[in-house]
């Protein structure tokens, strides 16, 4: 059941770690986001600074909007950002718009070189932030390096007729506002931008504000870093959140073991069998409850053999003396006071018969009660219950109550023990009659079903109060509503025992009015 430790404990287990994987995740995840956070900020920052260097001359000599548009357009690229110039009044002069993977530039060649084929010292040159054919050549920013770059240029075939491809090489400085991107800086495939922005004033030759350069839409760095490493946790934590559950459920199984023995032994006790003992050879805790367990448990028995032993040994002492006191009373019942006494000797013979009886059943003996012959072979309960209700049916006639029988026509055989299943019947028989009123009705019914046999004995008598009706089967027990009617309690105590020695059950329904008994015996097979 969920509820039981064998599945809490490694739900826990896994819990704590699910917890415990969550907060580190969310931890590193946060820790990851603010490092790459900063720098985004430092990016724009750095790259404000820089271009503040070749916009605040445009500005001071106020350059027409083309010129500025071509600025930002160039300048957005190479620093893969957004680019904006507003003017003092924060009004809009040129948006580079959002940053392109490619663009194309013309770079002048310093010093200026001739190429092969007699072109001008000016080429345009396609910079990309993707992969691209021949490598372009990287450099840091805003370093003024000389790199040799190779372009691949179709030019006309020395006849004049075909075209031919050739490799153009040569060398160029970078200028010092000149910026071109490492192209191992790490970019999102997909292109996803910052959404952080920088706003840095642009400043004249006397200190006086000109203008703002705002950049923005950055590169969003480590965001694939960030995206990798949750799912990296995802899957450890799926991992971790499986190896606490193997973990838990491995514990469970060593902590619910000897739990489940004690419970066994308990269950066994509870259902009477007071030799019951656990065998838990652990050296913890469990261990010693157990070994506490099994102490208690002798005690417990010895306790019960002997106050077993004490109540037949006085049943069998009290018969004699009982025979005897009777015997003298019956030859003075003439008189009242005798009568009396006969009457309440009858009845302490009775309670020492039934205390015998128990005492037997308790011991799990086939001796049969005093003055009967138990025939241990098998035997057919339907001829059984016939015998036994033709007597009773006669007694309820002459107090007025109904009976009625039903029996099946085929045999029912039960192995042995045919007295104790008759004394059992004649127990349920008898309290039947005593608390049926004149009047009333009593059902006897015996069928078959499978391989049982039930056997239900209902009367329209005192009925049982509510909650007692599980009470009834304990020793001594009197429903609060019978104290008025001869017995001892014994009745319905010495049918279960009976009933449960033979391998059956029984059970007690409370009604409006009256009781029924339903007696299960499992049936003889071939």
């Amino acid at each position: 059941p969920p509820h039981s430790i064998r599945w809490r404990l490694p739900l826990s287990y896994a819990g704590i770690a699910l917890l415990t994987a969550l907060a580190l995740g969310a931890v590193l995840l946060v820790s990851l986001r603010g490092y790459y956070w900063q720098r985004e900020q430092a990016y724009l920052e750095e790259r404000a600074r820089l271009l503040s260097a070749i916009v605040t001359p445009e500005l001071q000599r106020k350059a027409d909007p083309a010129t500025l548009q071509q600025l930002v357009t160039g300048s957005a690229f190479l620093a893969q950002a957004r680019v904006q110039i507003h003017d003092v009044n924060g009004q809009l002069l040129a948006d580079s718009g959002s940053p392109q993977p490619s663009a194309l530039f013309n770079l002048p060649l310093t010093p200026a070189v001739t190429l092969a084929d007699g072109g001008p010292n000016q080429v345009r040159l396609l910079i990309s932030s993707q992969p691209i054919t021949h490598e372009v050549g990287r450099l840091r920013l805003g370093a003024a390096i000389t790199r040799t770059i190779i372009l691949s240029r179709t030019a006309p075939a020395t006849d004049g007729q075909a075209l031919e491809e050739q490799n153009l090489f040569f060398t160029a400085p970078a200028p010092d506002f000149f910026m071109v991107r490492d192209l191992a800086d790490s970019v999102d495939q997909n292109e996803q931008r910052s959404t952080q922005r920088v706003r840095r004033p642009l400043a004249g030759e006397q200190g006086q504000t000109i203008g703002y350069l705002q950049l923005s839409e950055g590169p969003a760095y480590g965001r694939q870093i960030v995206r990798s490493a949750a799912q990296g946790l995802v899957i450890a934590g799926a991992i971790a959140l499986g190896l606490a559950a193997v973990a838990g459920l491995w514990v469970s199984r060593q902590i619910n073991r000897p739990l489940a023995q004690l419970t066994t032994v308990t269950a066994q006790m509870a259902a009477g069998d007071l030799s019951a003992r656990a065998t838990v050879a652990t050296k913890d805790e469990l261990g010693l409850l157990a070994r506490l367990f099994n102490e208690m448990a002798q005690q417990v028995e010895d306790t019960v053999q002997a106050l077993r032993r004490f109540v037949a040994d006085a049943a069998h002492e009290l018969n004699t003396p009982l025979t005897a006191l009777r015997t003298n009373l019956e030859l003075d019942a003439p008189s009242p006071l005798g009568s009396a006494r006969l009457e309440q000797v009858m009845r302490l013979e009775t309670l020492v018969q039934n205390l015998l009886t128990l005492s037997r059943l308790d011991a799990h003996s086939s001796a049969p009660p005093v003055g009967r012959v138990d025939a241990q072979g098998p035997f057919d309960l339907t001829h059984l219950v016939r015998e036994l209700c033709e007597p009773y049916a006669s007694r309820a006639e002459q107090h007025d109550i109904a009976f009625s029988l039903a029996t099946p026509a085929t045999l029912l055989l039960i192995e042995g023990g045919r007295s104790l299943v008759a004394q059992a019947l004649v127990n349920l028989l008898d309290n039947a009659l005593k608390f049926s009123q004149p009047g009333g009705a009593i059902f006897v019914e015996l069928r078959q079903d499978g391989e049982s046999a039930y056997l239900v004995v209902e009367d329209r008598g005192i009925g049982i109060p509510a909650g007692e009706a599980s009470l009834l089967f304990q020793r001594f027990y009197r429903a609060s509503n019978a104290t008025a009617y001869p017995g001892n309690g014994l009745g319905l105590a010495i049918v279960k025992a009976i009933v449960e020695q033979q391998g059956g059950s029984v059970q007690a329904e409370g009604k409006e009015q009256g009781m029924r008994v339903t007696v299960r015996l499992p049936l003889l097979t071939a």
